[in-house]
Protein backbone atom coordinates (compact mmCIF):
# COMPACT_ATOMS: atom_id res chain seq x y z
CA UNK A 1 0.00 0.00 0.00
CA UNK A 2 0.99 3.60 -0.75
CA UNK A 3 1.10 5.84 2.12
CA UNK A 4 0.90 9.53 0.64
CA UNK A 5 2.49 12.35 2.70
CA UNK A 6 0.19 15.01 1.59
CA UNK A 7 -0.99 17.60 4.33
CA UNK A 8 -4.32 18.47 4.64
CA UNK A 9 -5.69 21.13 7.67
CA UNK A 10 -8.36 22.79 8.51
CA UNK A 11 -7.45 26.25 8.75
CA UNK A 12 -11.27 28.13 9.35
CA UNK A 13 -14.24 27.04 10.67
CA UNK A 14 -16.52 30.00 11.37
CA UNK A 15 -20.14 30.44 11.56
CA UNK A 16 -21.64 33.12 9.74
CA UNK A 17 -23.38 35.49 12.08
CA UNK A 18 -23.09 39.25 12.01
CA UNK A 19 -25.49 41.50 12.06
CA UNK A 20 -24.16 44.20 10.06
CA UNK A 21 -24.15 42.07 7.34
CA UNK A 22 -20.07 41.32 6.59
CA UNK A 23 -17.72 39.13 8.06
CA UNK A 24 -13.58 38.49 7.94
CA UNK A 25 -11.89 36.00 8.89
CA UNK A 26 -7.61 35.55 8.25
CA UNK A 27 -6.08 32.03 7.53
CA UNK A 28 -2.16 31.77 7.27
CA UNK A 29 -0.88 29.27 4.96
CA UNK A 30 2.18 27.48 6.38
CA UNK A 31 4.83 26.71 4.34
CA UNK A 32 3.87 23.11 3.53
CA UNK A 33 0.91 24.42 1.99
CA UNK A 34 0.06 25.24 -1.30
CA UNK A 35 -3.43 25.25 -2.02
CA UNK A 36 -6.56 26.32 -0.46
CA UNK A 37 -10.27 25.59 -0.58
CA UNK A 38 -12.31 28.73 0.57
CA UNK A 39 -16.47 27.42 1.43
CA UNK A 40 -19.25 29.57 1.98
CA UNK A 41 -22.62 28.02 2.92
CA UNK A 42 -25.30 30.88 3.07
CA UNK A 43 -28.48 30.08 5.00
CA UNK A 44 -30.17 33.72 4.67
CA UNK A 45 -32.45 35.23 2.28
CA UNK A 46 -29.95 37.46 0.63
CA UNK A 47 -26.82 36.94 -2.18
CA UNK A 48 -22.93 36.88 -0.47
CA UNK A 49 -20.57 38.47 -2.09
CA UNK A 50 -17.06 36.91 -1.11
CA UNK A 51 -13.63 38.29 -1.89
CA UNK A 52 -10.05 36.48 -0.97
CA UNK A 53 -7.37 39.68 0.05
CA UNK A 54 -3.93 39.47 0.87
CA UNK A 55 -2.38 41.13 4.71
CA UNK A 56 -5.34 42.89 5.64
CA UNK A 57 -9.89 42.26 4.97
CA UNK A 58 -8.88 46.01 2.92
CA UNK A 59 -5.87 44.46 0.66
CA UNK A 60 -5.57 43.49 -2.63
CA UNK A 61 -8.34 41.44 -4.01
CA UNK A 62 -6.81 38.06 -5.15
CA UNK A 63 -10.40 35.91 -5.89
CA UNK A 64 -13.97 36.80 -5.59
CA UNK A 65 -17.07 34.44 -5.79
CA UNK A 66 -20.96 34.91 -4.89
CA UNK A 67 -22.97 32.22 -3.14
CA UNK A 68 -26.73 32.62 -4.29
CA UNK A 69 -29.16 32.42 -1.08
CA UNK A 70 -29.87 29.04 0.69
CA UNK A 71 -26.92 27.80 -1.36
CA UNK A 72 -22.78 27.20 -0.52
CA UNK A 73 -19.96 27.62 -3.08
CA UNK A 74 -16.71 27.18 -2.90
CA UNK A 75 -13.03 27.88 -5.06
CA UNK A 76 -10.33 26.01 -5.18
CA UNK A 77 -6.99 28.23 -5.67
CA UNK A 78 -3.32 28.41 -5.23
CA UNK A 79 -1.90 30.79 -2.41
CA UNK A 80 1.87 31.49 -1.71
CA UNK A 81 2.97 29.97 1.70
CA UNK A 82 4.01 31.79 4.54
CA UNK A 83 1.54 34.49 3.93
CA UNK A 84 -1.96 35.73 5.48
CA UNK A 85 -4.75 36.08 3.39
CA UNK A 86 -8.75 37.27 4.55
CA UNK A 87 -11.85 35.77 3.59
CA UNK A 88 -14.51 38.76 3.28
CA UNK A 89 -18.22 38.17 3.49
CA UNK A 90 -20.81 40.73 2.48
CA UNK A 91 -24.35 40.06 1.84
CA UNK A 92 -26.57 42.25 -0.02
CA UNK A 93 -27.78 45.10 1.23
CA UNK A 94 -25.94 44.59 4.65
CA UNK A 95 -28.59 41.87 5.74
CA UNK A 96 -27.40 39.69 8.76
CA UNK A 97 -25.43 36.78 7.49
CA UNK A 98 -26.50 33.76 8.15
CA UNK A 99 -23.94 30.57 7.26
CA UNK A 100 -20.68 29.11 7.88
CA UNK A 101 -17.06 29.59 6.64
CA UNK A 102 -14.63 27.11 5.76
CA UNK A 103 -11.16 26.67 4.65
CA UNK A 104 -9.29 23.98 4.39
CA UNK A 105 -5.38 24.37 3.38
CA UNK A 106 -3.30 21.00 1.74
CA UNK A 107 0.24 20.54 -0.16
CA UNK A 108 -1.40 19.24 -3.22
CA UNK A 109 -4.90 19.79 -4.98
CA UNK A 110 -6.13 16.59 -5.37
CA UNK A 111 -6.15 16.51 -1.39
CA UNK A 112 -9.19 19.39 -1.68
CA UNK A 113 -11.09 17.90 -4.44
CA UNK A 114 -12.18 14.89 -2.19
Amino acid sequence: NHISNFITYQLVNKTLDSKKGHQSKFFYMDSDLKYAKIWVKNDSEHFYNVTVTEDTPGGQELYYFSVPKGDYNYIIRDFEPDSIYYVNVSSNNSYPLKGQLSVRGASSISELVK
